[in-house]
């Protein structure tokens, strides 16, 4: 019951803050009834659904990737430039890849914004609070194995699960001979 109530509270906040980042997107063109439909593709998607009610990283991932996406519209457009938001998003970003680590990812259209927006020092500072997060995990996971693993040492597998000719959506054994 404990994880259902969690897993609901990070699936009922991601919908509420998709309510808040279709505002910060549309700015003037913005209507609450927007806002409200974007939240509804997230609150009643079936897949969200059934993994709030399991024991599955994707409701926290998807939370922390909308708070992540939303920190680096916000900066992006922001005329006032501060290293703060790079160093939060960085982070953030960081704690996503070791909860899923696919979502490494990510880290290159971030970083193409960065880019896009002439904000190469932000760029540095998301690389660093991403890696500063990184540090010990890579650390623990030499200790462990002897050798250096980043992230985890399925990333390749479950990468490879829905990414492939013959990928069906679900873990399978189609992957195998790729």
């Amino acid at each position: 019951e404990a994880v259902w109530l969690i897993q609901a509270i990070f699936h009922a906040l991601s919908a509420l803050l998709i309510f808040f980042v279709s505002k910060l997107i549309f700015g003037g063109f913005w209507h609450p009834l927007a806002g409200f439909v974007a939240s509804l593709f997230i609150a009643f998607s079936p897949d969200l659904i059934v993994a709030s009610s399991m024991l599955l990283t994707e409701n926290f991932t998807i939370l922390l990737l909308i708070i992540s996406l939303a920190l680096l519209y916000r900066h992006s457009e922001s005329a006032h430039y501060s290293y703060f938001p790079a160093a939060a998003i960085g982070f953030i970003s960081g704690v996503s890849v070791l909860v899923r680590a696919p979502s490494v990812v990510l880290a290159v259209p971030f970083l193409a914004v960065f880019y896009s927006k002439k904000r190469i020092a932000g760029a540095m500072i998301f690389i660093v609070a991403m890696s500063v997060v990184f540090i010990p995990w890579i650390i623990r996971n030499y200790k462990v194995y002897g050798e250096l693993v980043p992230f985890s040492v399925n990333f390749g597998n479950n990468f490879l699960a829905g990414n492939h000719p013959k990928a069906t959506g679900e873990l399978d054994d189609s992957r195998y001979e790729y």
